[in-house]
């Protein structure tokens, strides 16, 4: 090793941040210097039991440290600090092994001038819906009817967590569409097939692999269409309402 320990270590008055999908990208929080260049943070998973995030130095999004792919487990070679992220980010994801919302997690970052590292670990904290982060994520339609732009979906009145929007039915008498929080593709929420109408098919998502798979409506032209969608503790719960053919309520699977 041709570094001396001093090269293993950041200058005193660099800061190592870290930021994620759990506020958007928009909060960097310092994380803790422990020691022979080590960095540690929490992550606190949040309704959709899975968060993506990324590091920087000194709040600069000039400076970030990022997966050479997107969506990357602990064991994939980093990049930075520069600003080639291009979006790329760690995902840490317990859905598959049903960690629940407000599990939290401790992120160690390894400075090296030559290979940095980073790894996570499941902590025994666990918080309650009452004390998780206030952040409040926004959802919005995308679809056929919306010309390429993003129709946003209001808070619902009942004081709960769900989001409600509206469409109109064109001329072709149907409409397809998805819904995508905050206003990032790569948070995508969609059915598990294209042009999905049976209430059997199940919901996928946040992720960036809808694709072109979307929920179909069909109706008379002119018909308005609500749509609720529901996230709490990793299931996603979609209702779509119209006036000529009812209620179909579409779930994700646990």
């Amino acid at each position: 090793d041709n570094f001396d320990r001093d090269d293993l270590e950041l200058d005193m008055f660099e800061k190592v941040c870290i930021y994620g999908t759990w506020s958007n990208y928009t909060e960097m929080e310092e994380m803790t210097s422990l020691g022979g260049g080590k960095y540690g943070a929490k992550v606190v998973l949040g309704e959709t039991r899975c968060e993506l995030f990324r590091l920087c130095l000194n709040h600069d999004r000039s400076q970030e440290i990022y997966p050479l792919i997107d969506r990357a487990t602990e064991k994939i070679w980093i990049e930075g600090p520069d600003e080639g992220a291009n979006r790329r980010s760690w995902l840490i994801d317990g859905r598959a092994d049903k960690i629940p919302a407000g599990t939290s997690f401790d992120v160690v970052f390894q400075w090296h001038p030559e290979r940095k590292s980073i790894m996570w670990s499941r902590s025994s904290e666990r918080r309650t819906p009452t004390n998780m982060p206030a952040f409040r994520h926004n959802y919005s339609l995308f679809g056929s009817f919306s010309a390429g732009q993003l129709v946003s979906m209001a808070p619902s009145q009942d004081g709960g967590r769900g989001y409600l929007g509206r469409f109109r039915i064109g001329a072709a008498g149907e409409e397809e569409f998805q819904i995508i929080r905050d206003g990032d593709f790569d948070q995508t929420i969609y059915p598990a097939v294209e042009r999905a109408i049976r209430a059997s098919v199940p919901v996928r998502g946040p992720d960036n692999l809808g694709g072109s798979k979307g929920w179909l409506v069909q109706g008379r032209s002119g018909d308005i269409v609500e749509v609720s969608v529901q996230v709490e503790d990793g299931l996603v719960i979609v209702r779509i309402s119209s006036e000529t053919r009812g209620t179909k309520t579409f779930k994700s699977q646990d």
